[in-house]
């Protein structure tokens, strides 16, 4: 996703709901 480089912010959530579905599994 674009948005997510333009907004570091949006990369935080972004990655923080990746580990999130990576410690469920």
């Amino acid at each position: 996703k674009r948005m997510i480089r333009s907004h570091p912010d949006v990369a935080r959530i972004y990655h923080s709901d990746l580990i999130e579905k990576f410690s469920f599994a």
